[in-house]
């Protein structure tokens, strides 16, 4: 469940203490810190409140109604890069775009240099022939990564999390198709990010449906 404002802002100290409790929590927390990103520079704690606060939300369904450039793509690639270091995967992971272009962008330019540049994750997926810009193998398991541009993307495997970026440029019978992917795993994570289209349709139906916990304003 989403946490109420008080206990965000009191988690959001104990971390900054290192008083958290939350041992899944700050293993996450400590994953990310040794990260370094596509850009050359180690992840840090966003200094922005709201995004932080994706971070310290262990909730297994989240939604992030967001404007551009938020951050909200790196958190969604940070856990799912973390579940498969974790090996709690047992049919691996999904990451739904739009379009095959913004997929292999993503793979390219963001995912892959990741990946290269950490050894924690490089020694953990593997660089044979089925590693390619639209899977990637970690500890056995796959990550797909997927334009929801036909029926056929979204419904031809399982998997334990479904990522899912910039979600209203897709159709809402292909998202529809997307969320079956989990149907037959017993985790059932999701992720949502995405800039608001149309009013009732979109990230905008899937936060109305939520705990509207949170909505990230800059």
């Amino acid at each position: 469940l989403m946490k109420s404002k008080k206990q965000l802002l009191e988690m959001r100290a104990s971390v900054r203490l290192g008083l958290n409790k939350s041992k899944g929590l700050s293993d996450f927390l400590a994953f990310c810190s040794g990260i370094t990103l596509e850009t050359g520079m180690t992840w840090k704690m966003p200094a922005n409140a709201m995004i932080e606060d994706i971070y310290l939300d262990n909730a297994k369904s989240i939604v992030v109604l967001k404007s551009a450039q938020t951050g909200g793509t790196t958190a969604m690639m940070l856990r799912i890069l973390y579940a498969f270091y974790t090996k709690r995967l047992k049919l691996g992971a999904v990451i739904f775009f739009p379009t095959e272009s913004a997929c292999s962008d993503f793979s390219r330019t963001r995912l892959a240099p990741v990946i290269r540049n950490n050894k924690i994750l490089s020694r953990m997926f593997d660089r044979d022939s089925t590693n390619s810009i639209l899977l990637k193998m970690g500890n056995n398991l796959p990550l797909f990564l997927r334009g929801l541009v036909s029926p056929m993307q979204a419904r031809s495997f399982s998997a334990d999390i479904l990522g899912l970026d910039e979600s209203d440029l897709a159709p809402d019978l292909f998202l529809e198709m997307a969320n079956k992917r989990l149907l037959a795993s017993d985790i059932r994570e999701t992720f949502m990010v995405s800039t608001p289209g149309l009013p009732g349709q979109g990230i905008s139906k899937a936060y109305s449906n939520s705990s509207q916990g949170r909505v990230i304003q800059v």
